[in-house]
């Protein structure tokens, strides 16, 4: 044999030892189920994934919520190891290999002894498993085979007896994916150092991202960091985008924009969704309110603080009108809430909405508000009359009265 021919050999070794060692990094770790509870201020898509994706294994999650009402996301995270893991022998870095071939093949070489009996499972990232086979050391042959899977990443997993796990990354280019699967001999890899394999991808990184599923908010993204079981409440409030136009102002558009970001808070049953001054208040009219006279005119009305009165109810309108006075800087909204809906307690109010507006955020709210068993209250009725009446601008101008 000449020298290059042993150059070459010695760097093809060294290629492959690098090739199963990268492939393998990561391989160890149980994954271990996190329940993340989740509840949005509106209807929102909630995805949580690694911050920095690794080549270790990992399940995400990805579930659109309805606003006001908790749901619950299931990630894989990596969890502890057991004891002592037996391992192929003479394997580099000493652990199981999955080295992938061409055209849609891969090859897995398993422990003999802790592996004999073991079910070999492909799963996507989201959890969903696509193929799942057993496998057994005694067999001369041990194929799995499944055609037309996707192209994209996929997460391998192998159950042993004795309660021995792995899992590892696989990206497959799409069409149908061949599995062959080997034996070999075992070593043992100390707990310590398995120990400290895990602890290290385990403490990594995940995000929670939220996105509104209508538009008009602000999506939601920040770093979380999940825990093996039950996992601490999300509470998500996305809030509403500011208008292109300059935001809440004393014009129209910048009226119009105030109007449209208490109608989103109305919807979401969130107050803290408006752009409030300091010393804001929030007035609903309440029958058991004391008349007051100030100025000789009589006021019928309560301040209510925010949060409470019909902030406790997520509302949805059916039908405004909105009047815009710029002088004022202020507008009146009428708002129809027949909630059409079947049940047997439907949610129906016909209110008149007052806002006023100091610099750009909203400084008063005050409500007046109609409902069920008041004298001659039918929203149903309101909302099929209200909505075909004509509330345009008048134009001409000269038609218009003076203010």
């Amino acid at each position: 044999m000449s020298t290059d021919q042993r150059r070459f050999l010695k760097k093809s070794a060294v290629k492959a030892v690098l090739l199963v060692s990268a492939l393998a990094v990561g391989a160890f770790s149980q994954v271990d189920t996190a329940k993340v509870p989740v509840i949005a201020n509106v209807d929102a898509n909630i995805m949580i994934s690694p911050t920095n994706p690794t080549p270790t294994i990992y399940f995400g999650a990805n579930k659109t919520v309805k606003a006001g009402k908790a749901d619950t996301l299931i990630i894989g995270i990596l969890g502890s190891t057991s004891a002592v893991s037996h391992l192929p022998q003479g394997q580099a870095g000493g652990v199981p290999a999955v080295i992938k071939n061409s055209a849609g093949k891969a090859s897995l070489n398993l422990p003999a002894a802790s592996y004999k009996n073991a079910e070999v499972s492909l799963y996507t990232v989201n959890g969903k498993r696509v193929m799942s086979e057993k496998v057994t050391a005694s067999s001369a042959v041990n194929n799995i085979s499944r055609p037309n899977i996707a192209a994209g990443a996929y997460i391998l997993s192998v159950k042993g007896i004795d309660g021995n796990y792995f899992t590892a990354r696989h990206a497959h280019d799409g069409g149908s994916l061949n599995i062959n699967v080997a034996f070999g001999h075992e070593s043992a890899v100390s707990a310590d150092q398995l120990r400290k394999e895990a602890d290290g991808l385990a403490a990594a990184s995940w995000t929670i991202k939220a996105k509104a599923t209508a538009a008009g908010y602000d999506s939601v993204s920040y770093e979380f960091t999940p825990v093996k079981g039950m996992n601490p409440l999300q509470n998500i409030t996305l809030k509403p985008q500011s208008i292109a136009s300059g935001g809440i102002n004393c014009k129209r558009e910048g009226l119009t924009a105030a109007v449209d970001v208490y109608l989103k808070a109305l919807e979401a049953g969130d107050y803290k969704l408006l752009p409030l001054t300091a010393n804001a208040k929030y007035i609903e009219n309440d029958h058991d309110a004391k008349q007051k006279y100030s100025g000789g005119k009589m006021t019928y009305d309560k301040e209510v603080p925010f949060g409470d009165g019909l902030w406790k109810t997520p509302l949805k309108p059916d039908f405004h009108r909105n009047l815009i006075d710029e002088t004022e800087c202020a507008t009146f909204t009428e708002i129809i809430i027949a909630d059409t809906a079947k049940g047997k307690n439907p949610k129906q109010y016909v209110m008149g909405a007052r806002l006023k507006i100091t610099g750009d955020k909203i400084s008063e709210i005050c409500l007046v508000v109609t409902q069920a068993g008041d004298w001659g209250f039918n929203a149903k009725n309101y909302l099929n009359y209200s909505a075909k009446e004509d509330w345009s601008i008048v134009m001409p101008a000269s038609d218009r009265r003076s203010r």
